[in-house]
């Protein structure tokens, strides 16, 4: 047909008895209202994407037919008149309006252009009236149609994009069309939309997932209840990790909160070809990695088991690790070292139920060892009080295995951190309290030693066998120490060593020594962390002897002028007398520690001669006076001089 630019598709509608035929070709009247309701059934059946996919896929079917047919009619016809046809066919359908502002298109080029806007969109509109406002465009056949059209009739693909959308509570529905390579990236995801989708196909795929997690689910279901039985059986950690490692087939390592080593399995192909164990275990991460503690931290707020393979870009062995947890306490972590061709989630679910029950393995380890714990802090208050016969309190240590004729000291530990304003400071003061037993247990339990313990309310009392080696005790105790600053830094550190005891009856009295010496050492203001009772000066022995009331007696006795006078007047003759002596008798140094001049202390020494009427001159008398003052310090009579 020769084009003629005064007419256009309509003038080629006809309307036969159960037909409406255009040029030929056969159409359709439809309601809206069944449209809309196709949309929502698919959209129910298929999800929103696949939905979305088909009517993009229709209306690019319905555009490329209509082009083809009007194609036909105007073999001629240039490429804007043909491009127009489109829309009068959409709004003669009654789809919606079109409204084009701006086109432009080069053929020979390649470019393509066209911007403009639906009006009275029937998709938006039934998309309301099903869905309500969506976050995002919604006429997805326009613009399928719209594609389908415009690229048969330009001969190159192009791709419609709804910017505005009255189905998204905007004010118009806005459309831009240009071809693939012009819209270039931006265009991806609509292009997705355009791909048929094999729903048979996926389908299938679908049931094989199905089929693969119903055999994972029956297989970790098994292994749940493996690891339950163990559980009832009593069996141990070691047997439970060995399990947990046959069941992924590979190495699997356990560790306590401090990273030590607890349990580990190996499979046996990989037993003759380790070269560093370490490498499996978190302590070599510790060192490595800064981020380290962060990332542990994450996984133990989580509660659940995470993969590593980097931390700080720093590679490690590829792992699952999960929290071993008690209530609010982390015991401990179990790692899966995962195989090149290791199955990343069942490995997760492996873990997370070998943590669970090992969870509770340590529960029922935790409670049988401080019901055992507290029977043992009940032995050790018994014999450290009078009240139980001592052949009874020998029976029962023989019956729990202890043999006191063997040598045994004790330890106190002082932990007393001032008062405690707060329920938070308490309850922190407890848990460091708890930490600090557990430090001591695991130390003197390595080096293979009987250990009683008890808590008071400032002090925790460790009685141990020592042994013949003084030396292996000695390097014991620093072990504590060490330990403590380790898990504890910042936190005062104070620890009494009592003398040897060899036989039942010396304990109690060993006991009151090293508990008084500490009380000394803390009123004296001594900042030793290691106090040994052995290494006690003449002072501290004779401080500490059955004659302790009398000499106070006596001391206050010799400085009752001095005290009366002090305490009267407000004066510091006391602590000018213990500067001066404790410096020597020299009276420049004690000038600067009073912070008063060298005449400001010489009327202070004429004071304490005529107040006191004491002679320092004489030797004898400085000394009695000097361990007066000490006695007093001991008891807290008077304050230990600062400078």
């Amino acid at each position: 047909m020769q084009f003629s630019s005064q007419t256009n598709i309509v003038d080629f509608l006809e309307f036969e008895p159960g037909k409406i035929m255009m040029g030929g070709d056969r159409y359709l009247l439809l309601n809206t209202s069944a449209m809309g309701t196709l949309f929502r059934d698919l959209a129910s059946t298929l999800g929103n994407e696949r939905a979305k996919g088909f009517m993009v896929r229709y209306g690019w079917s319905c555009g490329i037919n209509d082009a083809y047919s009007i194609c036909k009619k105007y073999p001629n016809a240039p490429i804007s008149f043909l491009i127009e046809q489109g829309p009068i066919i959409h709004s003669l359908e009654g789809i919606g309006e079109s409204i084009t502002l701006e086109f432009r298109a080069d053929q020979e080029n390649g470019t393509f252009y066209r911007e403009g806007y639906w009006v009275n969109s029937y998709e938006a509109e039934q998309h309301l009236f099903h869905f309500g406002r969506s976050e995002e465009p919604v006429c997805s056949m326009m613009t399928g149609f719209a594609s389908g059209f415009c690229s048969s009739m330009f001969g190159r693909r192009i791709l419609y994009k709804e910017i505005e959308c009255v189905g998204r509570g905007d004010e118009r529905c806005r459309f831009i069309g240009k071809t693939v390579e012009e819209w270039g990236e931006e265009c991806i995801q609509e292009l997705s939309y355009y791909k048929e989708d094999k729903i048979n196909e996926e389908l299938v795929d679908a049931h094989e997932k199905i089929r693969r997690s119903n055999q994972l689910l029956k297989k970790i279901m098994n292994f749940h209840k493996r690891l339950n039985l163990m559980v009832l059986e009593g069996k141990s950690s070691q047997m439970i990790i060995d399990e947990v490692g046959q069941m992924v087939d590979s190495p699997v390592v356990l560790e306590d909160v401090h990273f030590n080593r607890l349990n580990w399995y190996l499979p046996t192909s990989e037993q003759d070809h380790v070269t560093n164990l370490q490498s499996y275990f978190l302590a070599s991460i510790k060192g490595q990695c800064s981020g380290f503690l962060t990332s542990l931290n994450q996984i133990v707020k989580g509660k659940s088991a995470v993969s590593l393979s980097s931390i700080d870009d720093v590679s490690i062995l590829p792992r699952t690790v999960a929290p071993i947890i008690v209530g609010q306490e982390v015991l401990g972590f179990i790692s899966v070292i995962q195989a090149d061709l290791s199955d990343n989630e069942f490995d997760r679910m492996v873990v997370e139920r070998a943590a669970a029950v090992l969870s509770f393995v340590a529960l029922k380890e935790q409670t049988a060892l401080e019901t055992e714990y507290a029977l043992k802090g009940e032995f050790l208050d018994e014999l450290l009080s009078d009240k139980v016969p001592v052949e009874l309190l020998q029976k029962r240590a023989n019956y729990m295995g202890y043999d006191f004729d063997t040598p045994h000291r004790f330890l106190l530990i002082n932990t007393n951190c001032g008062s405690l304003q707060t329920k938070k400071e308490n309850q922190e003061m407890l848990t460091a309290r708890k930490k600090v037993v557990n430090l001591v247990r695991t130390v003197l339990n390595r080096s293979q030693k009987n250990v009683l313990i008890d808590e008071k309310s400032d002090v925790i009392i460790v009685l141990t066998d020592t042994g013949e080696d003084s030396e292996e005790f000695e390097t014991i105790i620093r072990s504590i120490q060490s330990r403590h600053k380790g898990v504890f830094p910042g936190v005062p550190f104070s620890m009494c060593v009592s003398k040897e005891s060899r036989s039942i009856r010396q304990l109690r009295v060993v006991f009151e020594e090293c508990q008084n010496n500490l009380n000394v050492m803390k009123r004296l203001g001594k900042k030793e962390e290691i106090i040994y009772v052995e290494k006690m000066t003449l002072f501290d022995l004779l401080y500490v002897s059955p004659s302790q009331n009398q000499l106070k007696v006596y001391a206050e006795q010799m400085l009752e002028k001095l005290l009366t006078y002090d305490e009267k007047g407000g004066s510091q003759l006391i602590e000018t007398l213990f500067l001066y002596l404790e410096n020597k008798c020299n009276m420049q140094q004690t000038a600067r520690d009073l912070n008063v001049s060298s005449s400001g202390l010489k009327y202070r020494m004429q004071r304490l001669r005529e107040v006191g009427g004491i002679d320092l001159e004489d030797a004898k008398e400085r000394f009695n006076i000097h361990l007066a003052l000490n006695i007093l310090i001991a008891d807290g009579r008077i304050p230990l001089p600062k400078y």
